[in-house]
């Protein structure tokens, strides 16, 4: 048997490697999460309760970490099955495929800020021992006697009345431009049309 033949027949008779397989990455959690009281007004001496719901919409359980922060004139009363501080809720549970859960905070409204628009609950479901949490949601009532105004957004400057007015100014004269040199191409077209022989 030529050197050839004795290549190819260990080639056969030895057994081949299996291919290395993907290690199996298990999927992205799926989580949702809502937060209500049940009323959108609340004010000085009342009790709320607020509810959060996670849903697990994937196919494996999640270890999550639930948490209620209040505004500091909340203070907080109860928890069921929840640790529990003077303006926050927490809580730590496996939310199995397909489920929800809802956990709920009671808490007694104090003297509300002036400052304050809205009263605002923030609720944060974190992935086990994680810091920054996956998801977020609020809830934010209307305040007895206090109108919604303009969002704030911190850095930026309010426009003045004076800006208003220069912004006014800019916009009519832009418009007169237009206007004008909407009329200057209309006469243009005439005056072409009325030189073409008939």
């Amino acid at each position: 048997m030529t050197f050839a033949l004795l290549l190819a027949a260990s080639l056969v008779i030895a057994p081949t490697a299996a291919a290395p397989q993907a290690a199996d990455t298990p999927a992205a959690p799926q989580l949702s999460v809502t937060m209500s009281n049940g009323t959108e007004t609340v004010h000085r001496g009342q009790t709320v309760t607020y509810a959060t719901t996670v849903t697990n919409s994937g196919t494996n359980a999640v270890v999550t970490r639930v948490v209620a922060e209040l505004p500091d004139y909340l203070t907080a009363n109860s928890a069921k099955d929840g640790d529990l501080t003077s303006h926050a809720a927490s809580w730590t549970e496996t939310i199995e495929p397909g489920a929800k859960k809802t956990f709920r905070v009671s808490a007694s409204v104090g003297t509300i800020p002036k400052r304050d628009v809205r009263v605002t609950a923030l609720a944060s479901v974190y992935l086990g021992n994680e810091k920054s949490p996956l998801i977020r949601t609020a809830d934010a009532d209307r305040i007895p006697g206090v109108a919604d105004g303009p969002s704030k957004i911190p850095g930026l400057a309010t426009p003045s009345s004076t800006t208003h007015i220069l912004l006014d100014i800019g916009a009519l004269v832009a418009g007169v431009v237009a206007l004008g040199v909407g009329i200057m191409l209309v006469l243009r077209r005439r005056r072409r049309y009325t030189g073409r022989p008939h």
